[in-house]
């Protein structure tokens, strides 16, 4: 349960985040909002990539949602990292926090960051109860959330 609370806080931080650079002008900065359309692509082709990949090859019951897989799942996004979708989120937070450099937007995509980051430390631990060797095997090839690791560990194999 204190898992859903993190990820529901971090979702609430995310929606303030979006609320705050909506309802407050920031002066535009050409260089930051570049790289926050660019963090804010990837941050899209993540999420909604792993969804793909995780209903295609998760071998998901036909009356379930995509979520409850019942394979390792280690194609596409999930051979750069093992949380593509939370490192989607995290891409969000810090797309807000680059095109929103208010205090608040910082300190709420912190919090985010670091729900996230909390929850995906969580969910190896349950996904390595539900999968066993399987996914230790997984754990050891591909990094949780760092795509250059996981890029440079793809490349060298």
């Amino acid at each position: 349960m204190r898992n859903y609370v993190l990820f529901y806080i971090a979702s609430l931080c995310t929606l303030a985040q979006i609320i705050t650079a909506v309802l407050i002008e920031v002066p535009a900065n050409q260089i930051a909002g570049a790289l926050a359309l660019l963090l804010g692509l990837f941050a899209a082709l993540f999420i909604y990539w792993s969804l793909f990949i995780l209903f295609k090859h998760g071998r998901v019951p036909r009356s379930a949602r995509y979520m409850p897989t019942t394979v390792v799942v280690d194609r596409g996004p999930y051979t750069i990292v093992r949380h593509p979708q939370y490192l989607g989120y995290i891409l969000i937070n810090l797309t807000f926090m680059l095109s929103n450099p208010l205090w608040l937007a910082f300190i709420l995509g912190a919090v985010a960051i670091l729900c996230y980051t909390y929850y995906a430390r969580q969910e190896d631990e349950r996904l390595q109860a539900s999968f066993g060797s399987d996914y230790q095997d997984y754990m050891q090839r591909v990094p949780s959330l760092n795509p250059l690791l996981g890029l440079l560990r793809l490349l060298r194999a």
